[in-house]
């Protein structure tokens, strides 16, 4: 194209003006094509360059490719590996399974075994223990059971009150017991502001469960025979109300309590001692309480004319006497349960915060007992009392006419307190100074004389609650009866007189008579008092 051009060039006349357009158009072309060589070396280089690296890429690709194949050929065979690791896997997996289930059969066959011999040792070491256990404790209770009956007897001849402890079921919501009862003589106070236990030991402890039966056969059973053996008996129940002494000493008439089965008992003995020793008894009963200070009959009779009378309570030759208070003949359990129940009617009762019906007066229920035989007459008494509870008027929220009755009740119980006081002084006293005994403070003490006076036995039930609110009151209770328990009051001694000749025998016999049949017998015949009538009380006479 050049060679063309210059050709071109020198053919035509060149004009001086176009000479330097050419010229430079020439400059201009020739730098262009500089530029073009230029690019040219450059590009032939790239190019090269670009070969080159082809052919790297290629060898490189190659190399690739073979590698690719080779990690294909290696993952095939890791994939055939695993493949047969799995396959002995599962082998071994099967195998285990079958090893561990016989295994597991054998260690359970072994546990098994093993779990019968420790239990068979250990039933043997437990039937062993429990068998010395028993042996322990029949032994412990064989010990308990002489010294009871040593100390029964030391408190025999002492002349010692008996208290047995009777524990009614709580009244908690939560059936919460501050009671507990480690052995049958034994009752455990806890207090929980102080964080101690107190203990107290009697000659017999019932706790909640026992029955009315349990409690009679237990405590009361051999006095009744001594009463019938000619030994005045009193027995009597004593607690803050609302603590089950009513309960304990009548019960209702589903569940009779100490009064009517020690009845019923005195009549089967007396039955089986008319059969068996030719003993004729005779048996009166009356019923008394103490109000407010004033004895009041419970058993009047419609036709008497002291219905309304104050009655007095005296001393005669040593016998507690109230004239003017009914007896009346009773020859079975029947006549007694009536007598019983009409006296029930008439007691003063009232309602507080602590008790719907709680006793408001001490309630005395005596029977008379004149035995007769052709050589002797025994002459006795049974006092079952049924004391009034405690109050503490804070808790009680008497007022008025329930605020008069707990004052007595308090002070009377009060007097009881002070003459077991002044008994144990002087029981416990060595001296030979006679100590006064402050009877007379109360118509209860004094009703009481002659039972606390050493001619006759005694019993106290102590009935305590069990809910944790009551327990100053089961404290305070529980104290009194333990002094109780230490006061000797003599031996007791048997009322019996000898009949040595026809005409006394006859006179013991009319001295069974009350004063109401003496009564009787004298206005059917139309004379004045029997002569006996004056003396128609002697039979009663503990002292003789």
């Amino acid at each position: 194209t050049l060679e063309s051009k210059e050709e071109d060039i020198t053919a035509n006349i060149i004009s001086p003006s176009n000479k330097e357009q050419i010229s430079e158009e020439q400059h201009i072309v020739e730098k262009k094509f500089d530029q073009l060589q230029a690019r040219a070396v450059v590009a032939e280089a790239a190019l090269e360059e670009s070969r080159r690296h082809a052919f790297q890429l290629q060898n490189t690709t190659q190399v690739n490719s073979q590698r690719i194949c080779d990690l294909e050929n290696q993952i095939k065979n890791k994939t055939q590996t695993i493949e047969q690791m799995q396959k002995t896997n599962f082998q071994l997996e099967t195998a285990l399974k079958e090893a561990t289930v016989g295994e597991e059969a054998k260690m359970r066959q072994m546990e098994e075994r093993a779990t019968r011999e420790a239990r068979a040792v250990f039933a043997n070491q437990v039937l062993f223990a429990q068998t010395e256990r028993d042996q322990a404790l029949e032994k412990a209770q064989a010990e308990r059971n002489k010294r009871r009956q040593v100390h029964n007897k030391l408190m025999e001849a002492r002349g010692n009150i008996r208290v047995y402890c009777r524990c009614r079921p709580s009244r908690d919501l939560a059936n919460v017991s501050a009671a507990h009862f480690p052995c049958d003589d034994t009752i455990t106070i806890s207090r929980a502001d102080l964080g101690d236990s107190v203990h107290f030991e009697f000659d017999g402890v019932f706790n909640p469960d026992s029955t009315q039966e349990h409690v009679f056969e237990d405590a009361a059973k051999d006095l009744i025979i001594s009463a019938l053996d000619g030994f005045s008996v009193c027995i009597f129940a004593y607690g803050q109300t609302g603590s089950g002494k009513t309960f304990t000493m009548t019960g209702p008439p589903h569940n009779r309590g100490l009064n009517f089965r020690a009845i019923q008992m005195l009549f089967n003995l007396a039955e089986e001692a008319a059969v068996d020793n030719g003993v004729t008894y005779t048996l009166h009963l009356s019923i008394l309480e103490i109000y407010n200070e004033t004895v009041i009959d419970l058993l009047p009779s419609s036709s008497s004319a002291n219905n309304n009378k104050k009655l007095e309570i005296h001393i005669a030759s040593g016998e507690c006497q109230v004239p003017g208070l009914e007896r009346h003949l009773v020859t079975s359990v029947a006549d007694v349960q009536v007598l019983l129940d009409r006296g029930a009617k008439h007691r003063s009762v009232g309602a507080h915060d602590l008790n719907d019906q709680s006793s408001r007066s001490h309630q005395i229920v005596t029977l008379h007992i004149c035995g007769k035989t052709p050589t002797s007459t025994l002459n006795s008494k049974l006092h079952l009392v049924d004391l009034a509870g405690s109050e503490r008027l804070a808790k009680t929220d008497a007022a008025g006419e329930r605020l008069k009755e707990a004052q007595n009740i308090n002070k009377s119980l009060s007097a009881l307190g002070d003459v077991i006081a002044a008994l144990s002084a002087a029981s416990n006293s060595r001296g030979s100074t006679a100590r006064h005994v402050p009877f007379r403070n109360s118509k209860l003490t004094f009703f009481l004389q002659d039972s606390l006076s050493g001619n006759s036995k005694a019993l106290m039930f102590v009935n305590v609650s069990p809910t944790p609110s009551d327990v100053p009151e089961t404290l305070c209770s529980l104290k009194f009866a333990a002094r109780c328990r230490d006061t000797a009051l003599g031996k007791a001694k048997r009322n019996s007189i000898t009949n040595s000749t026809p005409s006394s025998a006859s006179s013991a016999h009319r001295d069974c008579v009350s004063p109401e049949s003496s009564r009787r017998r004298s206005s059917l015949s139309g004379g004045g008092p029997s002569p006996s009538s004056t003396s128609s009380r002697a039979c009663f006479n503990g002292s003789r």
